[in-house]
């Protein structure tokens, strides 16, 4: 199903709003399905996934990673912490892009990504695409995925 993503969470750097607000886990749901027809363009299928300590990242994450597996890409669930951790695991575990749910420096009330692929920043006009190829999205239905990977670091709470 296409989805429509508020026009205000879409920003240069990241994406990013207010949790039920702007932001919902359906738009972390497109993104992982978003993401992982991003990689398959780019010749990959494996993306790291992690989330900070906001009360509502876990449930991003939930949203993102079956938005991956629905979209037919593999993902390694590194679990809670920093956003420097989603950016080594991306340079370290052979996977070819990542996704870590953050609100940032924002209140406890915002929520958002930043992404990587293939070792670099994910910006700019690579994030407005998103936006045209969500209202594209077809019904889900990739082929199978192993999403749910076994975490690797995941910090104490």
């Amino acid at each position: 199903m296409p989805h429509r993503f508020d026009p205000t969470i879409l920003r240069e750097y990241d994406i990013r709003g207010i949790v039920g607000t702007t932001l919902f886990p359906a738009d972390a749901h497109a993104l992982g399905r978003l993401f992982a027809q991003i990689l398959a363009e780019a010749g990959g299928r494996r993306a790291a996934v992690g989330y900070d300590g906001r009360l509502t990242s876990p449930e991003f994450e939930a949203a993102l990673v079956e938005g991956f597996a629905e979209g037919g890409a593999d993902v390694v669930r590194i679990g809670r912490g920093p956003t420097p951790m989603l950016y080594y695991a991306a340079a370290t575990l052979g996977v070819d892009g990542g996704i870590m749910v953050t609100g940032s420096h924002n209140p406890p009330d915002h929520n958002g990504f930043k992404i990587v692929l293939g070792g670099k920043p994910f910006f700019g006009e690579a994030i407005q695409k998103l936006e045209a190829m969500a209202l594209a999205l077809g019904p889900a239905g990739g082929p199978s995925a192993s999403a749910i990977c076994p975490t690797f670091w995941t910090a104490s709470p």
